[in-house]
């Protein structure tokens, strides 16, 4: 039973892996599926404590990933409205690019975060490079973000086939 649970626990959380990406925060697919690997053996392969661990983490890397987000652009100079508007573009580019299979909402997310970032310094500041400046410092700070989320999903992973081995 251990091994059936750590290959759907591997096969499960590497998909999630490959969601972030995607815009999609496939670290919480990590923790369900820790979750179900618990289950399946008793909570000897996985605890509820490291669960609950999982869990946090996830959300930490939800966290990390919007600030990362915010402070690309502030350090790039974006205002307060900016990265107000580069938070709203990209949830609504996420959601409008649903509807294009696998790289849709990523692309829809990136493109939100920009648009929002740089139209909304343009109308403010008036001043192409600035504003061009700020909807890429969100870009590099969601990128990062993104980056970060893959590493911790990938460390829960590490941790679940330790604890296997």
């Amino acid at each position: 039973m251990n091994v059936l649970a750590v290959v759907l626990f591997l096969l499960v959380s590497l998909a999630g892996l490959a969601l972030i990406p995607l815009g999609i925060p496939g670290t919480f697919v990590v923790v369900g599926v820790s979750f179900f690997a618990g289950l399946m053996t008793g909570w000897e392969l996985v605890g509820i404590y490291l669960v609950l661990i999982f869990l946090g983490l996830a959300l930490l890397g939800e966290a990390l990933d919007w600030l990362f987000s915010l402070a690309g652009g502030k350090q790039s100079g974006a205002s307060g409205p900016g990265l107000v508007a580069s938070f709203i573009g990209g949830v609504a580019g996420a959601i409008a690019g649903l509807p294009l299979p696998i790289i849709g909402n990523l692309a829809g997310a990136f493109l939100g975060a920009f648009l929002g970032a740089f139209l909304t310094e343009f109308v403010i500041k008036n001043d192409f490079h600035q504003a061009l400046e700020s909807g890429l410092g969100v870009v590099k700070g969601k990128l990062f973000g993104s980056v970060l989320k893959i590493a911790i999903g990938a460390l829960m992973i590490v941790k679940v086939l330790f604890n296997f081995f």
